[in-house]
Formats: C-alpha cells, sequence, structure tokens
C-alpha cells in the first residue's frame, strides 16, 4: 500500500474526530449520546485501518462509509449548536475524506490488477484453412437428385344434361 495515500487518510480521519469532539465540547444537553456516536465511529475506523494495512480494498469502502456518516453528524449538530464555522470545518473535512476514499478506492493500480488480457485465452480466432476445406468441402459436394415426379392419368368425365 502507498505510504502517503495511508497518512493522509489518517491525518483525514483524525480531523474529522476533532471537529466532532469540538462540536461535542459546544453541547450542553445529550453530549453522552454524541460521545458514543464518536466512539462507534471510531471502531469502524480501527476497523477500516487494519484492513488497509492488510491490502484489503473493504477499507476504503468503510472510509467512505465513516465520512459520510461524520457528514452527517456534522449537519445534526450544526442543527443543535449552531456554530456555522465548525460547520463549515467538518463539512470540508468529511466531502474530502469521502472523495479521498472514493478515488483511492477505484485507484489504477487496482484495475491494472484485475483486468489481465491473455491473447491465447481471450482473443476469439479461426483458422483459415479449416474455413477453406468447409468451403471446397461445400462446393464439390454433389447435389441432390430430383425426383421425377409421374403425373397421374386422370379419366375425364362425362357430363350430361340434366333435364
Amino acid at each position: 500500500m502507498n505510504i502517503s495515500r495511508f497518512i493522509a487518510f489518517l491525518a483525514l480521519l483524525g480531523l474529522s474526530f476533532v471537529t466532532a469532539l469540538l462540536f461535542e465540547a459546544r453541547m450542553s444537553k445529550v453530549y453522552i449520546f454524541e460521545l458514543v456516536i464518536i466512539f462507534i465511529g471510531l471502531v469502524f475506523a480501527i476497523i477500516a485501518i487494519t484492513s488497509l494495512i492488510e491490502n484489503e480494498s473493504s477499507g476504503w469502502f468503510i472510509a467512505t462509509l465513516i465520512f459520510g456518516a461524520g457528514l452527517i453528524n456534522a449537519v445534526v449538530l450544526f442543527m443543535i449548536v449552531k456554530s456555522f464555522s465548525l460547520f463549515i470545518l467538518a463539512g470540508v473535512i468529511n466531502i474530502t475524506g469521502m472523495i479521498f476514499s472514493v478515488i483511492n478506492g477505484a485507484s489504477i493500480e487496482d484495475l491494472e490488477e484485475d483486468n489481465t488480457f491473455d491473447v491465447e485465452k481471450d482473443l476469439e480466432t479461426y483458422d483459415a484453412e479449416e474455413e477453406i476445406k468447409q468451403i471446397k468441402y461445400k462446393t464439390t459436394k454433389k447435389k441432390p437428385v430430383k425426383k421425377k415426379v409421374v403425373k397421374k392419368k386422370t379419366t375425364k368425365r362425362k357430363y350430361t344434361k340434366r333435364k
């Protein structure tokens, strides 16, 4: 894994949790509920970090979910606390983290490993000599003989006039 991406991810994740704690510090009521939400976010962050250390692509997906939840949390806390500057800071950090996670989750290096092309297995070819043999066989094949149709003699009826 690229160490600079990992360090940038850790920095964005840390800033996201710092903004959540700054919002929590300004709350007068229900701050315990916010601490529980931050703790749940930390658990998911630990899961994402360990999966990224083990080079699993699910870590970037979990990171995207963490930053998305952080953005939703910032909107809810803005409605409670009414601190516009903290809301802008949290919004910028979490949106940047989401974009960063999505881009790294679908990085070009991962796509190059998955899309290998083997000429012998994946390329559809045909044998030209076999094609020529089939054409010759079709042209040299005897044409079916038509059966002669024998017409049956029909008897002519004589019609008589009715009286």
